[in-house]
């Protein structure tokens, strides 16, 4: 069975459905509830001997039809790719995956890309009104010929390291910015975040001149999360 309503409502319509479930059916999540509703809402229909299956729409619908990219992690996940696969259906499963961790990533995943969005908004805006946009493309090609998860490991391991530097260069680039008449919404909090790391560097120093990206992580949580 698949359920398809709102996130907001997602959890009241599995008490609803799960007394209906008969053992061994699967109920298959496609909502926007967040992983604890998921989570939450699974342990319900698990009283009922059935299988939940959290799956996440990865892409826009209106575009994507029936081969819209979907994420499916729990028990079951396997089987719903199967059975949507004739369709057409392109389902990437979890290994190992629990329910939520399919909307985990898929939170995750909007997190990087509506904040890329949004520099890209600003940045793009700011080379036009300076004439520079085509040259601009030509200056960012070393990060354009750069695999994305080491570009993003790059940037961590050096941010505990750089941020004290970086602050004051983001500081620098929103003054420009306002020079231009058009100051960032976005570089605000990015300076924040600079900062605060920059703080508990000067309280507790890493020490690594080159971290791993597990030295990074591993200080950042203990330290300036």
């Amino acid at each position: 069975m698949l359920c398809c309503v709102t996130g907001a409502v997602a959890l009241e319509a599995s008490r609803q459905i799960a007394p209906h479930l008969k053992a061994g059916a699967t109920l298959a999540d496609m909502t926007t509830a967040s992983p604890a509703t998921k989570r939450e809402a699974a342990a319900l229909t698990a009283q009922q001997g059935a299988r939940y299956l959290d799956v996440a729409i990865m892409g826009g619908i209106l575009s994507g039809r029936e081969r819209t990219p979907l994420l499916a992690s729990g028990d079951g996940a396997e089987a719903f790719q199967r059975l949507l696969a004739p369709c057409g259906g392109r389902v990437k499963t979890i290994d190992g995956g629990a329910v939520g961790d399919a909307m985990a990533l898929k939170i995750l995943r909007s997190v990087f890309t509506k904040g890329m969005e949004s520099l890209s908004v600003e940045l793009l805006l700011s080379a036009e009104r300076l004439g520079v946009r085509q040259k601009l493309y030509e200056q960012l090609q070393d990060i354009d010929q750069t695999p994305l998860r080491d570009f993003i490991d790059m940037l961590v391991r050096t941010h505990v390291v750089h941020a004290g530097r970086r602050a004051h260069e983001v500081h620098d680039a929103q003054q420009e910015l306002i020079a231009q008449g058009a100051p960032s919404q976005v570089l605000p909090g990015v300076e924040q975040r600079f900062q605060r790391t920059a703080r508990a560097l000067a309280a507790a120093p890493l020490g690594l001149p080159e971290p791993s990206i597990e030295e990074a992580l591993g200080w950042l949580q203990a330290h300036a999360a």
